[in-house]
């Protein structure tokens, strides 16, 4: 009897250390299962709906952070509608090039020129928001209001603000410094993609053969540069190659076909001016690139480092395009 007592005794003790070890190993799952979901949870928070990482770049001792790009993103889109934007997947990291250029703005024109005054930032903004030069402080303090959706893009607005100043300074400054006058030529260009038909087409064109109908006839450029004709150019824009080709040549002369990249090029000299007034077009020409040395120069020295991931691309393209229906949606 003892011994049968001690067998029942012992399976049942099985039993129950089976059943504990049961309970552990399924408490123990549990466990594991609100681990895995606490983890998807969190990762949802901070990829959907909190900035995926607080750097997404660099610019100068300052981080740049993923909300940064969708505001300034979004000021682009809302108040500089003739800017030249990139696709929509692209603009994440063309916001972030901004950011750097107007970070370089502000340090360097600050530099050469000083802080910008009260007065003139009040002026810039009515400028920017489309007001009267002489709104009030009530309507700008409206439109203000009416176009800012956070403290940050407070901050972002009024960054881009001074760093328009200064670009204005600095292109000011740079269009003072440009000759009035300078050498220039106006050629016209015929633009083929073998030596052969270009040959066959100098040939006519020495016969006798209008360069300009030539043009409208052969050249790959036909449609967007009727005749061939490229306008004044400064001597010191035409590219080397060409340059030193027409150098020679009398009035109303053709070039040899020169190789260009992946086309044969000829050229006709029609006019030639060693002292030539600057056109509006040239000037600006000019002066953005000298702006744009400039802004190289001084983003290498204030220091600038691009860290924008495809998924951070993404989650910034997706606010900012949330952010412009919400703008579209405002009364």
């Amino acid at each position: 009897m003892a011994g049968s007592r001690a067998v029942r005794i012992s399976a049942r003790e099985q039993r129950e250390r089976d059943a504990r070890r049961e309970r552990r190993i399924v408490f123990a799952a549990a466990g594991v299962l609100l681990a895995a979901l606490l983890v998807v949870v969190v990762g949802l928070v901070i990829t959907q709906y909190l900035p995926p990482r607080a750097r997404v770049g660099t610019v100068g001792a300052e981080s740049v952070s993923a909300q940064a790009l969708v505001d300034r993103a979004a000021l682009i889109s809302i108040l500089e509608p003739a800017v030249q934007a990139p696709p929509i997947d692209e603009f994440a990291a063309f916001a972030l090039e901004r950011l750097a250029d107007e970070a370089a703005l502000r340090s360097g024109g600050a530099a050469a020129f000083g802080a910008p005054t009260d007065h003139q930032r009040a002026a810039e903004m009515r400028a920017l928001l489309g007001l009267p030069a002489e709104a009030d402080e009530a309507s700008l303090a409206q439109a203000l209001a009416d176009l800012l959706w956070s403290p940050d893009s407070v901050r972002t607005f009024e960054a881009l603000v001074d760093a328009r100043i200064q670009e204005a300074a600095l292109r000011a400054r740079f269009e003072q410094e440009l000759p009035e006058a300078a050498p220039q030529l106006r050629l016209r260009r015929i633009r083929v993609g073998d030596e052969a038909r270009a040959s066959e087409l100098r040939g006519r064109a020495l016969a006798g053969e209008p360069f300009s109908a030539l043009a409208d006839e052969a050249s790959v450029e036909a449609l967007s540069l009727p005749g061939g004709d490229l306008g004044w150019m400064l001597l010191d824009a035409v590219d080397a190659a060409v340059a030193g080709a027409v150098a020679t040549l009398e009035l109303g002369e053709v070039t040899e076909p020169l190789a260009v990249g992946p086309f044969v090029e000829l050229y006709l000299l029609e006019e030639r001016a060693e002292r030539r007034a600057l056109e509006p077009g040239q000037v600006a020409e000019l002066v953005g690139e000298r702006l744009a040395a400039w802004l190289a120069s001084e983003r290498a020295a204030i220091g600038f480092e691009n860290d924008l991931s495809p998924g951070e691309a993404a989650w910034v393209t997706e606010r900012f395009v949330r952010r412009l229906a919400d703008h579209a949606g405002r009364p």
